[in-house]
């Protein structure tokens, strides 16, 4: 029988409180960067990725095939379905397309606002989530996991990987720098993932699982690092958003122009 791996992480009522909190922040930011400086694609690109992850997430929870239990924000609040998505889609999808889209001003014609957006927010984030996942190990916690190599996520996951190379390769209407901006795009989604899957999996938060004859087992390093990086980070965490950037070329939201001073 050979075994099955899941993606485990400890959570709790805390980690959505902080999400909610988080995706405010950066809606309340964006805004403030369209009124002061006139940068308002920033906030298009959020909004849009946002509510397209969102829609994905509705989906998903309302047909069971994703499930998250409800929480309380700031421990008083009670969310769940249809709410709790919105969370979801717009700290996941949301936050991750805006960041890749930042990250390709920057490769593309290295935008200085990027540049600061980028590298501030992804420090700042990077210390939150590991001294959150630090705080954790004190606090009540439930474990929620979910099946990696399930055929309907892998038959998923390579449309969404073909559709977009498909596109952004064999489509002659697209210039050979929104190719190349393209893979720009997918090496953003990487580098951010990585900040922010790191400091979970190495504080034991996030990890590999392996289930055998219904147990679930601690993955071996070797099996850690193979399924964590080498599939997950590289493969799955960007290729569902890959398509995403298709919708961001189509609202010409990537132009390539002189740098943001």
């Amino acid at each position: 029988m050979s075994p099955d791996y899941f993606m485990s992480r400890y959570t709790t009522d805390m980690l959505y409180t902080f999400e909610f909190i988080f995706c405010i922040f950066i809606l309340l930011l964006l805004i403030g960067f369209w009124k002061l400086k006139g940068e308002k694609k920033s906030l298009y690109v959020y909004i849009i990725t946002g509510l397209l992850h969102s829609v994905i997430e509705l989906t998903a929870q309302g047909s069971g095939i994703r499930v998250i239990s409800e929480t309380y924000l700031f421990g008083k609040i009670y969310v769940t379905y249809p709410f709790l998505p919105f969370i979801l889609g717009f700290f996941e999808g949301g936050f991750y397309c805006l960041m890749a889209y930042h990250f390709v001003r920057i490769m593309i014609h290295s935008d200085r606002f990027s540049l600061k957006f980028f590298s501030t927010i992804s420090i700042c984030i990077f210390i939150l989530i590991s001294l959150g996942a630090i705080a954790m190990h004190s606090r009540t916690y439930i474990i929620t996991r979910r099946a990696i190599f399930n055929i309907g996520n892998l038959i998923l996951l390579s449309i969404c990987i073909g559709v977009s190379l498909g596109y952004f390769l064999l489509n002659k209407n697209v210039t050979s720098e929104h190719r190349k901006s393209f893979f720009y795009y997918y090496l953003g989604l990487v580098l951010i993932t990585a900040i922010m899957v790191i400091p979970l999996h190495i504080a034991g938060t996030r990890f590999i699982e392996v289930c055998v004859g219904g147990t679930y087992y601690y993955a071996s390093i070797p099996e850690q690092i193979l399924v964590m990086y080498g599939y997950s980070l590289v493969f799955e965490a960007a290729g569902y958003f890959l398509p995403f950037y298709i919708i961001i070329y189509h609202f010409k939201l990537i132009e390539f122009k002189a740098s943001t001073k």
